[in-house]
This record gives structure tokens, C-alpha cells and sequence, in this order.
């Protein structure tokens, strides 16, 4: 990957990451009543965002049967990052989370050198008014931030 881009994701990455990393490793109280079964949430998800900073993306969520996940954003700018790890889910409580164990680029480089990136986990309050559609919140944003619209793709 050359240089220019691996610099530019690890600004992208840090610009979407930096607000998580007060999360944490357990689940908050979420939103009661708003969540769905864990099952309807197993499928690929994708949807559609405008970044304030890193401008028009598209976010595609990968949520397995064997409680695995896959998440890949990629940005309008040729940004794109993935991470990867296991799923909790507490339906009761509306709460999704993404317990991340690695993810891509895992280096950013620069004129000092290189630094591994770490990739937070991610806890966000979920909604299921459908089967084909599934809305969440990263519980560290602000009311009017970090909300997706996915629509199922499978």
C-alpha cells in the first residue's frame, strides 16, 4: 500500500475510532424494549453516511450465526478499513456490541515510522423495525452522530 494512503487511513481511522476509546470492556444499560432477537441481526447490512471531516461512505456489516462479525467502511476518498471479532447482543436492553479483535490497515506509516493501530470494541443500541432494515447508535456519540440506517443486503 503506498505510503500517502496508509497515512490517510490511519487519519481516517483515527477520526471514526477517537470517540470510542472511553468505551470500555462491559455493556451499559441500554434502551429497553428497542432492540430485536439476536437472530434477525445474522446477515450482511449496508448502509449509506456522510462523515463531517472524511466526507460520503458506506459501512457494510457482516453479522454470523457463529457470533462473528465483519465491518468494512470505505470512504468516496479511497479510504477503507476493516475490523473484525465476535458479537454480544442483549435484546433486552437494545444493545449490540462489536468486540473487535483485529483489524486492517494494521500499520500506519510515516517519516518516524510505523505504529500499529489498535481498533477499539464498539457498543451500540440497536433497532429492528423490520426484516429488512436495522438502525444503530454508537453509544458514544452524541444524540445526532454515529446513527446508521442499514438496509439488509442477505
Amino acid at each position: 500500500m503506498p505510503r500517502n494512503r496508509v497515512r490517510s487511513s490511519l487519519m481516517l481511522a483515527l477520526g471514526i475510532l477517537l470517540p470510542n476509546l472511553g468505551a470500555g470492556g462491559g455493556c451499559p444499560a441500554g434502551l429497553p424494549g428497542l432492540g430485536g432477537p439476536p437472530a434477525a441481526l445474522i446477515g450482511t447490512w449496508r448502509a449509506q453516511f456522510v462523515d463531517p471531516t472524511f466526507g460520503a461512505g458506506q459501512v457494510e456489516l457482516i453479522i454470523q450465526a457463529n457470533g462473528t462479525f465483519q465491518q468494512q467502511t470505505a470512504y468516496a476518498a479511497g479510504a477503507l478499513i476493516t475490523i473484525f471479532g465476535t458479537v454480544r447482543v442483549i435484546p433486552e436492553q437494545a444493545i449490540l456490541r462489536l468486540d473487535t479483535q483485529g483489524g486492517v490497515p494494521q500499520q500506519t506509516c510515516g517519516p518516524l515510522g510505523c505504529t500499529d493501530i489498535l481498533y477499539p470494541s464498539e457498543t451500540h443500541n440497536y433497532t429492528l423495525p423490520n426484516a429488512n432494515n436495522l438502525t444503530t447508535h454508537n453509544i458514544n456519540c452524541g444524540p445526532t452522530e454515529c446513527t446508521y440506517n442499514y438496509v439488509r443486503i442477505t
